[in-house]
């Protein structure tokens, strides 16, 4: 049961990657509104790249699950954060 764990906290650090950008992409649109999916998309990608962190100290990994897991969710992260930094930042002039 030990070895499972880890495996399943990584698998379900996946799932919230996809969860993330399914939402970002609003392709599942519960609210419609960016200014609530955004934040959801993000939490989702965080708890995700926090869960795959965690799978590196736990007993009995799966150590390249460990680093999918955590790289599947800080990249989409940091575009995000990235994209809504240069956002912020734009003046629109060009549209």
């Amino acid at each position: 049961m030990t070895k499972t764990i880890p495996n399943l906290l990584g698998i379900v650090a996946l799932l919230l990657c996809v969860l993330g950008a399914l939402i970002f992409c609003e392709v599942i649109r519960p609210f419609r509104d960016m200014s609530i999916d955004g934040p959801i998309a993000l939490s989702a990608w965080g708890v995700g790249v926090a869960l795959g962190v965690s799978c590196f100290f736990l007993k009995g990994r799966s150590l390249m699950l460990s680093v999918i897991s955590v790289a599947a969710n800080i990249l989409p992260l940091l575009a995000a954060l990235v994209l809504l930094w240069v956002l912020s930042h734009s003046n629109f002039a060009w549209h």
